[in-house]
């Protein structure tokens, strides 16, 4: 869905109507702080808006190539074995 919106973005379509999410997804990150005892990490877009996510959502929904099968798509990470103490080691 990124890519077809930023697509659609890129393109100036003005057919598109973007929802709040999909307009988060166009927009650049501005900076990134752990928060919350570094139970979370919170995110401030160029728009202005500001994202917080949980530490295990974050892990759950990572696209890298050990955690998604780059073929098949497929989650390589079983959700309930994601610890629930994690925490922000850096973030930049």
């Amino acid at each position: 869905m990124a890519r077809v919106v930023r697509h659609a973005v890129a393109r100036g379509d003005a057919r598109v109507r973007l929802s709040r999410c999909a307009r988060r997804l166009c927009s650049a990150i501005m900076s990134a702080r752990p928060i919350e005892e570094r139970a979370a990490l919170e995110v401030e877009w160029e728009r202005g808006t500001r994202s917080r996510y949980h530490n295990v959502w974050l892990r759950d929904h990572c696209q890298c190539a050990e955690c998604i099968n780059e073929t098949t798509r497929q989650r390589q990470v079983c959700s309930a074995s994601i610890p629930e103490d994690l925490v922000v080691a850096s973030a930049s």
